[in-house]
């Protein structure tokens, strides 16, 4: 049995090595993702909540190359219902 301790990666308490390994990982992965992004000036949220939404379907290291893609392809600043917020680079669809 390991010895329960503080996250020093997230503010959890009194969890195992398993998890600060995992946490630092899923961290990193993270952050590659926000740093890529932030190369063609995506707010660091934004990517982190689409990597976030992709970490339901997808690996850490996946949902990253995933995000890398997506830069690459271009990226749509945003995706909703608020018609003021929607993205309109040619795009007849409205």
């Amino acid at each position: 049995m390991s010895t329960r301790q503080d996250c020093p990666t997230c503010p959890s308490r009194d969890v195992t090595d398993t998890h600060i390994g995992r946490c630092r990982f899923v961290t990193t992965e993270r952050t590659s993702a926000e740093q890529y992004g932030a190369t063609q000036g995506i707010p660091a949220v934004a990517t982190a909540d689409a990597w976030a939404h992709l970490g339901h379907v997808a690996t850490p290291q996946d949902a990253t190359r995933i995000i890398r893609q997506i830069v690459d392809l271009g990226w749509r600043p945003v995706i909703g219902k608020d018609p003021g917020r929607l993205w309109t680079g040619g795009d007849d669809r409205g």
